[in-house]
Protein backbone atom coordinates (compact mmCIF):
# COMPACT_ATOMS: atom_id res chain seq x y z
CA UNK A 1 0.00 0.00 0.00
CA UNK A 2 1.15 3.69 -1.08
CA UNK A 3 0.76 6.52 1.78
CA UNK A 4 -2.46 7.48 -0.09
CA UNK A 5 -3.61 3.48 0.94
CA UNK A 6 -3.65 2.65 -2.76
CA UNK A 7 -1.91 -0.29 -3.65
CA UNK A 8 1.26 0.01 -5.30
CA UNK A 9 1.89 -0.95 -8.87
CA UNK A 10 4.50 -3.27 -10.40
CA UNK A 11 4.62 -1.84 -13.39
CA UNK A 12 7.75 -0.58 -14.39
CA UNK A 13 7.53 3.73 -14.37
CA UNK A 14 7.04 5.15 -18.01
CA UNK A 15 9.55 7.14 -19.39
CA UNK A 16 6.64 10.35 -19.46
CA UNK A 17 7.16 10.23 -15.40
CA UNK A 18 11.36 9.51 -16.31
CA UNK A 19 11.31 12.78 -18.40
CA UNK A 20 7.62 14.42 -19.76
CA UNK A 21 8.06 15.84 -22.76
CA UNK A 22 9.70 14.98 -25.96
CA UNK A 23 12.43 12.20 -25.13
CA UNK A 24 16.24 12.46 -25.42
CA UNK A 25 18.49 9.71 -26.12
CA UNK A 26 20.14 10.16 -22.55
CA UNK A 27 16.20 9.48 -21.27
CA UNK A 28 15.74 6.87 -23.31
CA UNK A 29 19.40 4.76 -22.63
CA UNK A 30 18.00 5.44 -19.28
CA UNK A 31 15.02 4.12 -19.58
CA UNK A 32 16.03 0.62 -21.19
CA UNK A 33 18.57 0.56 -18.22
CA UNK A 34 15.50 0.70 -15.96
CA UNK A 35 13.15 -1.60 -18.00
CA UNK A 36 15.84 -4.11 -18.14
CA UNK A 37 16.19 -4.26 -14.42
CA UNK A 38 13.01 -4.33 -13.89
CA UNK A 39 12.55 -7.22 -16.20
CA UNK A 40 9.96 -5.66 -18.06
CA UNK A 41 9.85 -7.08 -21.56
CA UNK A 42 6.96 -5.48 -23.35
CA UNK A 43 8.31 -1.90 -21.62
CA UNK A 44 12.05 -2.72 -23.07
CA UNK A 45 10.84 -3.76 -26.45
CA UNK A 46 8.80 -0.66 -27.13
CA UNK A 47 11.98 1.60 -25.07
CA UNK A 48 14.07 -0.10 -27.69
CA UNK A 49 11.70 1.06 -30.46
CA UNK A 50 11.71 4.28 -29.69
CA UNK A 51 15.20 5.04 -29.02
CA UNK A 52 15.78 3.49 -32.31
CA UNK A 53 13.83 5.94 -34.02
CA UNK A 54 15.03 8.49 -31.85
CA UNK A 55 18.78 7.45 -32.81
CA UNK A 56 18.06 7.56 -36.92
CA UNK A 57 19.38 4.94 -39.26
CA UNK A 58 22.23 2.86 -37.83
CA UNK A 59 23.54 0.08 -36.40
CA UNK A 60 22.64 1.06 -32.88
CA UNK A 61 18.69 1.08 -33.83
CA UNK A 62 19.16 -1.54 -36.15
CA UNK A 63 20.23 -3.91 -33.30
CA UNK A 64 17.82 -2.12 -30.98
CA UNK A 65 14.80 -3.00 -33.47
CA UNK A 66 16.00 -6.30 -34.22
CA UNK A 67 16.51 -7.16 -30.20
CA UNK A 68 12.31 -5.54 -29.78
CA UNK A 69 11.07 -7.86 -32.77
CA UNK A 70 12.74 -10.98 -31.42
CA UNK A 71 10.87 -10.05 -27.76
CA UNK A 72 7.56 -9.46 -29.84
CA UNK A 73 7.80 -12.79 -31.45
CA UNK A 74 8.67 -14.37 -28.79
CA UNK A 75 5.58 -13.17 -26.05
CA UNK A 76 3.54 -12.60 -29.34
CA UNK A 77 3.36 -8.77 -28.89
CA UNK A 78 1.46 -7.81 -31.98
CA UNK A 79 1.76 -4.16 -31.41
CA UNK A 80 5.35 -3.82 -30.41
CA UNK A 81 5.80 -6.41 -33.97
CA UNK A 82 3.49 -3.84 -35.85
CA UNK A 83 6.30 -0.94 -34.64
CA UNK A 84 9.51 -2.95 -35.25
CA UNK A 85 8.48 -3.81 -38.44
CA UNK A 86 7.83 0.00 -39.28
CA UNK A 87 10.30 2.01 -36.49
CA UNK A 88 10.30 4.90 -38.80
CA UNK A 89 6.42 5.12 -39.22
CA UNK A 90 4.18 8.30 -37.99
CA UNK A 91 2.54 6.10 -35.41
CA UNK A 92 5.85 4.30 -34.16
CA UNK A 93 6.74 6.95 -31.66
CA UNK A 94 4.58 6.51 -28.94
CA UNK A 95 2.15 8.89 -27.95
CA UNK A 96 2.78 9.25 -24.03
CA UNK A 97 5.21 12.02 -24.40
Amino acid sequence: MNAQGGRRSASPPTLSVIAPGRPRPSDLAQALVANAALQAPVHLAHTQIDYARVLGPGPEADRLIVQAASTAQRLGLGSVAQRAANPRGADSLRRSW
